[in-house]
C-alpha cells in the first residue's frame, strides 16, 4: 500500500486550468532581515508535508479517490474513511485567497509600524498543473514614536495617573499596535485597581500624527469622559455582606450577625465569621480594586468549603460612587472544619 500511495500523482484530482498550490515563499526586496509573524498571516497554504518532503495526507486522499467513477468514493466505506479521516483534499490555487493573504500581511506590517510597506504577490506556474506563490515585501522603514502625550480631561483621574502610572511607551521605540493595545489594557487595569469601577478600555483612544520624511509619529492617548457624568467616578466600598446558601441574593435569617463592620448571614451553616473575614481582602471604606477581588476569590476557594463563590457590586441608590458588596457562598455536602 505505501508504494501505491506515493506513486499516486499529486495532481491526480486537479482539473485542466487548475493548479495545485505547492509552496509559499516570502521575499524582502530591501532587506535580508525577516519580519517575525509574517508567515502566519498567509491563510492560503499548501497541503501538509511529513518529514519535510512527503505529502502523505494528499497521497492518501488521491489513493482513496476514484477519478473515473467518483460515485464509488462515498459508497465504498474504506475509501470514505481514508478520505474523511486521514486524507487531505488537494489545495488548489485560489487567487482570491492569495489576495486576502497579501492584504493580511500588509495590515500586519502596518500594525508593526511599517506604514509605507508594499506587498506584491506573484504566482509562478510550473509542471503544467502546479503553482507556487511568492509574496514580495518592501517595508520602506519603520515609524517610531517622536512624542507621547496623554490627554486626561478629568482632573481627579489625571492626578491619580501622574502620581502612580508608568507607561510602557517610550520615545524612539518603533510603533506597534500590539503594544498600544497592551498599554490600553494596562491603563484599564490600573484604573480599576484604584477605584474606577465603571472604567472600560473603550474610554481610551489613540491618535497618530505621522511625519513621512522623518518616519516619526506623535501619539496622543486620550482618556474620554463618561458620557453620563462627564467624569470618572472613583468608587469606595460602602457595605459588605456575606450570604451562605441563601435562596436569593438578599437572603437574611435570624443568624445574621456583624463582625468588624461586615454582615454575615450564614443560614445555619456553622463557620466562624473570623475565618471568612480573614480571607476577605475587600475592605470597608477603601477604593474598589480588582486585585482585592481576585485575592478574595482565591482565599475563599482555598478553604475548600464552597462549591460556588459569587461577588457582586451593587451601586448605592442615590450615590453610585458607593458600592455594596454581596458575597454569595454555596456549599456542597456538609464537611467538618477546624
Amino acid at each position: 500500500m505505501p508504494i501505491l500511495l506515493f506513486s499516486c500523482k499529486s495532481t491526480k484530482l486537479v482539473k485542466e486550468g487548475e493548479h495545485l498550490l505547492t509552496k509559499n515563499r516570502v521575499e524582502y526586496s530591501n532587506s535580508d532581515i525577516k519580519q517575525s509573524g509574517v508567515e502566519s498571516q498567509i491563510k492560503h497554504n499548501p497541503n501538509r508535508r511529513i518529514l519535510g518532503t512527503i505529502r502523505f495526507h494528499l497521497s492518501v486522499y488521491n489513493f482513496a479517490s476514484s477519478k473515473k467513477k467518483a460515485s464509488r468514493n462515498d459508497s465504498n466505506k474504506v475509501r470514505r474513511y481514508l478520505r474523511e479521516h486521514i486524507g487531505e483534499a488537494p489545495v488548489k490555487l485560489d487567487s482570491s485567497l492569495v489576495k486576502m493573504s497579501a492584504s493580511n500581511i500588509q495590515e500586519y506590517l502596518l500594525s508593526k509600524g511599517f506604514f509605507d510597506a508594499q506587498v506584491t504577490p506573484k504566482v509562478e506556474y510550473y509542471r503544467k498543473k502546479k503553482a507556487r506563490v511568492v509574496y514580495e515585501i518592501s517595508r520602506n522603514g519603520v515609524y517610531r514614536y517622536d512624542s507621547i502625550e496623554f490627554n486626561i480631561p478629568d482632573d481627579s483621574m489625571l492626578n491619580v495617573f501622574k502620581n502612580n502610572y508608568k507607561s510602557i511607551l517610550t520615545s524612539g521605540s518603533s510603533i506597534d499596535f500590539e503594544v498600544l493595545n497592551l498599554e490600553r489594557n494596562r491603563f484599564t487595569s490600573f484604573a480599576k485597581n484604584r477605584g474606577y469601577f465603571y472604567f472600560k478600555k473603550d474610554f481610551i483612544s489613540y491618535e497618530l500624527d505621522t511625519n513621512q520624511v522623518k518616519k516619526a509619529a506623535n501619539v496622543r492617548i486620550s482618556i474620554l469622559n463618561r458620557p453620563e457624568t462627564k467624569k470618572h467616578l472613583r468608587c469606595q466600598i460602602n457595605n459588605i455582606h456575606f450570604v451562605i446558601n441563601g435562596k436569593d441574593s438578599f437572603s437574611t435569617n435570624h443568624d445574621s450577625i456583624y463582625y468588624k463592620g461586615i454582615k454575615f448571614t450564614k443560614n445555619l451553616y456553622r463557620i466562624n465569621s473570623s475565618i471568612l473575614y480573614k480571607y476577605c481582602y475587600i475592605a470597608l471604606n477603601q477604593y474598589y480594586s480588582t486585585i482585592n477581588e481576585t485575592k478574595t476569590y482565591s482565599g475563599l476557594s482555598s478553604l475548600n468549603l464552597f462549591e460556588f463563590i459569587d461577588i457582586k457590586y451593587i451601586p448605592l441608590v442615590g450615590d453610585s460612587s458607593k458600592l455594596e458588596v454581596l458575597i454569595n457562598l454555596s456549599t456542597g455536602k456538609q464537611s467538618s472544619f477546624s
